[in-house]
């Protein structure tokens, strides 16, 4: 066990702070530990979302247990393949707050079939959801104006099967 959990388990906390996280996620020598170590914080009961400012890179790759998840809106930006090859993630819904998606993010879930964005979203990077067979729709909490205003990356539907974007005030289709 990395000396930063046993240290944080020991200590008894339940919170991961920005700084730990930081240090602790930077010190794992592979990125696919990252998801690994996240599962042995939350078995010891420490949260690891909750009170940070992103989701780093790799954190929920490959998990198999997630199916549902709610990005908090202390979140601003989720990190690289967050949450790529999650086999079982079927909903991701965003709380206000989160302003940016990094490339493949969302890449590969198998069922991803809902992604609600929210309103402060300001940056959309490439490949977020590339080989999400499932996900054709994304839903945004803003106004098809406010959408447009989004800065995307010009790739960020390349792998994609999005067809469309349902905005409060009216449905946009993609085209590609």
């Amino acid at each position: 066990m990395n000396e930063v959990v046993k240290q944080y388990i020991e200590a008894g906390k339940r919170y991961l702070d920005e700084d730990t996280l930081d240090k602790f996620f930077l010190s794992i020598p592979s990125k696919n530990y990252v998801s690994q170590v996240r599962r042995t914080l939350e078995a010891a009961g420490i949260d690891v979302i909750h009170n940070v400012k992103n989701i780093v890179s790799y954190m929920y790759h490959c998990d198999t247990k997630l199916t549902k998840i709610t990005i908090p809106s202390n979140i601003s930006t989720v990190k690289e393949f967050a949450f790529s090859k999650c086999s079982n993630l079927e909903v991701v819904e965003f709380e206000e707050g989160c302003d940016m998606i990094c490339e493949h993010s969302f890449s590969c879930d198998d069922k991803l079939r809902k992604l609600v964005l929210p309103k402060s979203m300001k940056y959309i990077d490439r490949y977020i959801s590339s080989g999400s067979v499932f996900l054709r729709t994304i839903r945004y909490k803003g106004t098809s104006e406010e959408w447009e205003s989004i800065s995307k990356d010009p790739q960020w539907l390349t792998g994609s099967y999005i067809g469309y974007i349902v905005c409060s005030d009216k449905r946009i289709e993609i085209k590609r």
